[in-house]
């Protein structure tokens, strides 16, 4: 796909996890909201960084940069969540 695609995709990907998180009534989705956001949004950059290297566009090593970056996201989301479940459980109310 063309750059401009990727880009749209991802950025509508945002808009609507952004729209769910700040429209959600409940905190169950607010909660695991953040977690699934940075796993998908991170699915998507890291597939339009392989079709951006089996084009040509980008190197073996910023393909692999990415996919560290996308990783590291992932991790920081389970943490965000693995944080807040204890903060919940620490004041009593999960």
């Amino acid at each position: 796909m063309k750059p401009k695609v990727w880009n749209a995709l991802i950025a509508g990907t945002t808009a609507l996890f952004l729209a769910l998180f700040f429209y959600a009534q409940e905190y169950f989705v607010k909660h695991h909201l953040i977690p699934v956001s940075f796993a998908v949004l991170g699915a998507l950059w890291m597939l339009r960084a392989y079709d951006a290297y089996k084009s040509g566009n980008i190197s073996k090593l910023r393909l692999y940069g990415t996919l560290v970056l996308v990783v590291v996201f992932i991790i920081i989301g389970i943490w965000m969540d693995a944080v807040d479940n204890r903060v919940l459980l620490h004041m009593g109310s999960t």
